[in-house]
């Protein structure tokens, strides 16, 4: 390191700049090990970080020293995925009705207006039908997958037996 970078590094360490708790972390992470390796604890490392006026708590502490030994490692850090929200107010295209379909025995709805609705297994599809239901009364249901779709089917034809027998 040139003489210029090293007091810039001395200057900004005198003048207390802000830095992040883990930027914190990262300049005491070598002593941080050197004490684990004689034995000292974690929860007695975030005391002294915590006196020290480092503001930790252990879960927090445990975590930082992770990512960090990943970064000494170069692997990458995982992370959680945020999903994308489906907005269901959104009202879905419905095509015109052919009155063909792939399904044998044809069908009033062709495929296509189920898997606008989101139904793509045939099986589930011919139930469906069986049952006398429309893209439209499966859409209202609001179910995520077709899983869930055959689930509610399965309520359905439950009620519907019980109120026979």
């Amino acid at each position: 390191m040139d003489s210029s970078k090293k007091t810039l590094l001395e200057a900004l360490n005198q003048k207390e700049v802000k830095r992040s708790k883990i930027g914190k972390i990262r300049e005491l992470f070598e002593e941080i090990e050197e004490a684990k390796r004689t034995g000292v604890s974690n929860a007695d490392l975030v005391t002294v970080l915590n006196e020290r006026g480092i503001d930790v708590n252990l879960k927090t502490f445990e975590n930082m020293l992770y990512r960090i030994r990943q970064e000494k490692v170069n692997k990458p850090i995982p992370t959680i995925q945020k999903t994308r929200r489906v907005d269901k107010t959104k009202e879905l295209p419905t095509p015109e009705r052919t009155g063909e379909s792939k399904l044998d025995g044809g069908s009033l709805y062709p495929e296509d207006d189920w898997l606008v609705v989101g139904v793509s297994n045939t099986r589930l599809i011919e139930d469906l039908h069986e049952q006398g239901f429309s893209p439209e009364d499966v859409r209202e249901w609001g179910c995520s997958n077709d899983a869930a779709r055959r689930n509610k089917l399965t309520e359905f034809i439950n009620k519907k037996s019980k109120k026979r027998g």
